[in-house]
């Protein structure tokens, strides 16, 4: 006879990948013109890759802020795998 017993503590185990998914683009946004769409994932700026992290949303906003002063943004976005900017 074999007797199994699972028991959880109600915390679910968090997976995160690379990259932050665009839940949402305005229109005439620099986002739009740059050819993002909605659920597209930004995965690097400026050749740093976005972490799989709790804090990569923070993180990415972060970026765009601090390189407001710069002229350009090397981004890499992916539009269902395929790259797009």
């Amino acid at each position: 006879m074999c007797v199994l017993q699972v028991s959880t503590v109600g915390v679910t185990e968090s997976k995160f990948s690379t990259g932050v998914v665009i839940p949402q683009v305005f229109e005439g946004a620099v986002g739009q013109m740059a050819g993002i769409q909605e659920g597209d994932t930004i995965m690097k700026l400026n050749g740093r890759f976005l972490k799989p992290s709790m804090t990569a949303v923070n993180d990415l906003v972060n970026y765009i802020k601090c390189a407001l002063l710069q002229p350009f943004l090397d981004c890499t976005a992916c539009s269902h795998g395929v790259p797009v900017c």
